[in-house]
């Protein structure tokens, strides 16, 4: 009969081979050195996290070799200002991106520009400190769900989300300093398959009655 040392072994070797066959790595990392020393074959990590407490930046390359990776999550980067060109492209199986309580100031032109990336469907984008968003900063045609929660600043814009309006369905926008909608704006313009928009915690002081009035047929719940 296995005795009990045996099966702590057993249930470890699993553990390991788990990891190992199906990339179920997780680790909160400080720079790309350390997240190279994490994961010496990235191509099993399906999870990553990057806290860059200390650290200015990241760069294109810094995911080189994660082409697997589903989950991405940037945190506490209180030096990140923007993101770079090309961060997301070696991800080429991407599900979700999140980038929370971070510096982010704005969003340029083409930062969020991969049409190829057929896996990725939400994005995260909260707690930071955007206040623009280039017309042209989204091409994601499958992601269905974007947040943008807690720019507490951020400044919409006419047709800021038409890159990502062929397939988004959940719109958060919680406590953006949201004051007036009305559909001369047209914020919303093109986003028929939006289902839900929550605009909650905003202290909107002038509702034009069609604000809403702009290709949101498919809208069933408003927040």
């Amino acid at each position: 009969e296995m005795c009990i040392r045996d099966r702590v072994w057993l249930v470890l070797l699993f553990g390991l081979f788990g990891c190992l066959k199906f990339g179920a790595v997780h680790g909160v990392l400080y720079n790309s050195a350390q997240l190279r020393a994490a994961y010496p074959n990235p191509a099993l990590a399906k999870t990553v996290t990057v806290n860059l407490t200390v650290f200015d930046s990241i760069d294109s390359k810094t995911f080189t070799g994660f082409n697997k990776t589903w989950y991405v999550t940037l945190v506490n980067c209180v030096k990140l200002t923007e993101l770079p060109l090309n961060l997301l492209a070696p991800l080429t199986q991407l599900v979700m991106f999140t980038a929370n309580n971070c510096k982010l100031n704005k969003l340029k032109a083409g930062v969020f520009a991969y049409p190829k990336l057929n896996s990725f469907g939400q994005l995260f984008l909260t707690d930071n400190n955007i206040t623009t968003v280039d017309k042209s900063a989204f091409n994601l045609p499958k992601l269905w769900k974007l947040d943008l929660s807690g720019n507490k600043n951020l400044k919409l814009a006419a047709n800021m989300f038409k890159g990502v309006a062929a397939k988004l369905q959940v719109l958060t926008l919680q406590q953006i300093g949201l004051s007036q909608l009305d559909a001369s704006l047209s914020y919303f313009v093109g986003l028929q398959s939006l289902v839900t928009l929550d605009l909650g915690k905003n202290l909107i002081r002038s509702l034009n009655e069609t604000a809403f009035d702009q290709d949101l047929s498919g809208l069933k719940k408003l927040v």
